[in-house]
């Protein structure tokens, strides 16, 4: 036995059906068009067709067997039993592989994006299970790799409360600094269920140096989003500087007009060792840094508001990190040797193009306006300088030689503030020990 089912709206056709009858086996086979009737991510998922097959039985009042539909954005694959007597699932088990991501979300990319969830038990109270995975996904610019996330429970009337354990192997488009922190992150946790918001607060954040307090509210009928964290790193060792602690307390909300994202908020370093002695000699301690953050969906982070403090060393500023993790720095300060000055930083933050303007580095040699210049070279630094001086006034210029990790520049604003002119200066130290 055999029917059709055809269904035009407006003059389009909106589903093909055909439903067969053979030794008590159902079977469904067809098309539906619903996306012309549909708007936003229900229009996109759906376009243009739907293909359904099914296959099912019916006895007792136990409605069992699979069905599968699927579009060019998505195929769904439904198996199990619904005991309609009872009011309970069996074993009922649904996958999606959703092969269009831009179809969900626009700024979504990825392969085999694939999720199984599972029902059984009464239709109130039924044990569910659910797990995504994925090799690849990416939203605009920042990728997972290895993603995985899974979680069970039992249905409750909303707000439902749904168990979450997600993790990712690497996450990639952050920077190599940020992406080495994150490595193997982790997040454990309950979120808060509705048909319209999911909602999660105090979920635990860890990785493979990070530690941190996650929450975050989702509208699933707006798509914006809000993301708290705060957290930090622990004895983090930073070649050529040291051992340092790092707090951070951020908000991630949608981006200009929903385009990307937008993260705001504070961050706080404590330097708890020293390696590097140039530095060590100019801020006579050990150093703390506060700034306030903000990366914009251009992928710039900025910082506004810099401060930092020490026992020698005061300074004030502001500048950002660009794409390419170079970055920009400007600031104004005083060291309690040479006095007032101004900075300007660009480049690799490792050895980077320095700018320096001194007021009165050396009274006693009547040392004022002087300024240096230091650029990067594959074996250090280039050097120029001119200013003031009770002689009247000098140049300067010459090389600063840091061969591998056995040399650090140490002394060249002793060695400027008491007039010397260098061709080149060689300042061997202890290489930094490892990290323990």
């Amino acid at each position: 036995m055999a029917g059709i089912a055809a269904l035009d709206v407006s003059n389009r056709k909106a589903a093909r059906l055909e439903l067969t009858v053979r030794d008590g086996r159902y079977g469904l086979s067809g098309a539906l068009a619903p996306a012309p009737f549909l708007k936003g991510r229900w229009k996109a998922l759906t376009s243009p067709t739907v293909k359904v097959i099914g296959d099912a039985t019916f006895k007792d009042r136990i409605l069992g067997g699979k069905l599968t539909v699927g579009s060019a954005a998505l195929r769904a694959v439904a198996s199990g039993a619904v005991d309609l007597a009872e009011g309970r699932y069996e074993d009922l088990r649904l996958g999606v592989d959703l092969l269009r991501p831009q179809a969900l979300f626009t700024n979504m990319t990825g392969r085999d994006i694939r999720m199984l969830w599972t029902l059984d038990g009464p239709y109130e109270t039924a044990r569910f299970s659910y797990r995504l995975t994925s090799p690849a996904l990416k939203f605009d610019d920042i990728g997972f790799v290895n993603v995985r996330a899974e979680g069970s429970g039992n249905l409750s009337p909303w707000p439902m409360r749904v168990p979450l354990q997600l993790s990712a192997r690497a996450i990639t488009g952050i920077g190599d600094v940020a992406g080495d922190i994150l490595a193997n992150a982790r997040l454990d946790g309950v979120l808060t269920v509705t048909p319209k918001f999911v909602r999660g607060d105090g979920l635990q954040l860890r990785s493979a140096k990070l530690n941190a307090k996650l929450g975050l509210l989702f509208d699933l009928v707006t798509g914006h989003f809000r993301v708290v964290i705060s957290g930090g790193l622990t004895r983090y060792f930073i070649e050529g500087l040291g051992i340092v602690d790092v707090q951070t307390e951020l908000t991630v909300v949608p981006g200009p007009n929903g385009k990307g994202s937008r993260v705001v908020g504070t961050g706080k370093v404590w330097v708890r060792r020293l390696d590097n002695s140039f530095f060590a000699s100019l801020t006579g301690g050990l150093p703390r840094i506060e700034t306030r953050l903000e990366r914009g969906p251009d992928g710039i982070l900025y910082f506004t508001g810099l401060q930092l403090y020490s026992p020698k060393l005061r300074l004030a500023g502001e500048g950002r990190r660009n794409h390419d993790g170079t970055f920009h720095m400007v600031g104004r300060g005083k060291q309690a040797l040479y006095g007032s000055f101004r900075l300007t930083l660009d480049g690799d933050i490792v050895r980077p193009r320095v700018q320096l303007f001194l007021d009165s580095p050396n009274e006693a040699l009547g040392l004022r306006d002087v300024n240096v210049l230091l650029d990067p070279t594959a074996a250090g630094f280039d050097y120029k300088a001119n200013g003031q001086s009770r002689l009247g006034p000098f140049t300067s210029n010459g090389r600063i030689l840091l061969p591998k990790a056995e040399r650090r520049l140490s002394r060249l604003l002793p060695w400027m503030s008491a007039g010397h002119a260098p061709r080149a200066i060689y300042a061997p130290t202890r290489a930094a020990s490892p990290a323990r």
